[in-house]
């Protein structure tokens, strides 16, 4: 049998962890949480996660800086991004970096899930935002 998919969620808002933490873990997602880029590196290298959901502005180390490490890391991990701030350069910037979702917060919960499962159990391919 399949292990269950492991999503690593990095914000530094600590509320906006915790709904997405249990919301997906409701969903049958293996959660786990980093409040900084510096954080999630540690908690990837032990989890090695199948998908990241990361704020963009964070203390210290940017979501964008973040992708770039993990995906030197691991070049098969796949990220959504999640932002309170809806501006069209970040949202380019993102998907060039190869974000597979981007968000504005905030943002319908079940729509997120439809991304994520269209990133994990449909391979290849844009997702919808």
């Amino acid at each position: 049998m399949k292990g269950k998919n492991k999503i690593l969620v990095v914000d530094d808002d600590m509320e906006m962890r915790k709904v997405l933490q249990s919301f997906l873990t409701k969903k049958g997602y293996e959660v786990h949480l980093a409040k900084d880029a510096t954080e999630a590196c540690l908690q990837f290298g032990i989890n090695n996660h199948d998908l990241v959901i990361s704020d963009i502005l964070m203390p210290g180390i940017t979501g964008f800086d973040l992708i770039r490490m993990l995906k030197e890391m691991s070049g098969n991990v796949d990220f959504i991004i999640v932002t309170g701030f809806n501006a069209p350069e970040n949202r380019d910037e993102a998907l060039a970096l190869g974000a597979r979702g981007y968000f504005i917060k905030p943002f319908e919960t079940n729509k997120l899930l439809e991304v994520i499962e269209t990133i994990l159990f449909s391979g290849a391919g844009e997702a919808k935002c």
